[in-house]
């Protein structure tokens, strides 16, 4: 029988970044963590809050943080979340919050970006129906900007923060979004050249007038795939098994090395995972 899982160390990953862990043992411990979590009852509303509470208390971040307690209410009471699917439950909100947190911290986001961020990792999927975006590409992502518009309204939230949080969302789509982000990130960060051709979606425009908001989305998409395949073998089979049975239909290693070389081969705020990714890429 397994030992049960220690409570809550907010001195530990994910919570914190610790350099004298190594990737492997950081995994370790977002895995307990995650199992940690998913014993609470409310589990959305009191992740939210507890990430909350180490953001500023200025007029925008009290505005995100208000909105999202009454989203995060909403979705443990199953209002735009359903905890019959088998990934995208409440237990996937939980973890990304949670991923985003470590990746906000590790790459160095400003208090008011990782206030972003934290609402976007709670938004990014709501609503989900257990399908996927094919034949109508951003299908999933603007439903989850439309159920959390009210809320936005509701706080009277900066209509600049809006247009970030709504690139932000929409950058989790892998095929063309999330591209589209990195390419306007390493344009602003890491000299790159000027991305090609138009935007795929008005909403990108923001990338190109504010560096920050490219950085958020980019932070967002990978936070979004670490509880997936950022951790160990053994959490990402289990991951992946799940979506197998919410999709319908099986998914084997060559899923898996696919979407590790989609998502990941390009790795930039998220680079600290890349030997656990090297590691279940090489076991797949």
């Amino acid at each position: 029988m397994a030992e049960p899982d220690p409570p809550l160390a907010l001195d530990r990953p994910p919570f914190v970044v610790d350099g004298q862990l190594s990737p492997a043992q950081t995994a370790q411990a977002f895995e307990a963590c995650f199992r940690t979590v998913s014993a609470w009852p409310d589990r959305v509303s009191d992740c939210h809050a507890l990430l909350a509470a180490m953001l500023p208390e200025d007029a925008s971040a009290s505005a995100l943080r208000e909105a999202g307690a009454k989203i995060a209410a909403d979705m443990d009471r199953g209002l735009g979340s359903d905890d019959t699917l088998p990934y995208h439950n409440r237990q996937h909100f939980c973890e990304v919050m949670l991923s985003a947190h470590f990746v906000g911290l590790l790459s160095g986001l400003g208090q008011g970006e990782r206030a972003e961020l934290l609402f976007a990792a709670l938004i990014h999927d709501f609503g989900h129906d257990g399908g996927t975006n094919e034949g109508c590409p951003f299908r999933l992502e603007r439903r989850a900007l439309d159920l959390a518009a009210p809320y936005l309204a509701a706080v009277q939230i900066d209509e600049r923060i809006a247009r970030r949080l709504a690139a932000a969302v929409l950058a989790t789509e892998i095929s063309v979004g999330l591209p589209r982000a990195r390419a306007w990130y390493r344009r602003h960060f890491l000299d790159g050249g000027q991305p090609a051709g138009a935007e795929p979606v008005p909403e990108f425009e923001v990338f190109s007038r504010e560096p920050a908001a490219a950085r958020i989305a980019v932070a967002l998409a990978e936070a979004d795939a670490i509880g997936s395949v950022g951790l160990s073998r053994a959490h990402a089979d289990l991951q992946q098994e799940r979506l197998a049975r919410e999709w319908g239909r099986p998914l084997g290693p060559s899923d898996k090395r696919h979407y590790l070389d989609r998502m990941f081969g390009e790795f930039l705020l998220a680079r600290y995972f890349a030997p656990n990714l090297e590691a279940i890429r090489n076991e797949t």
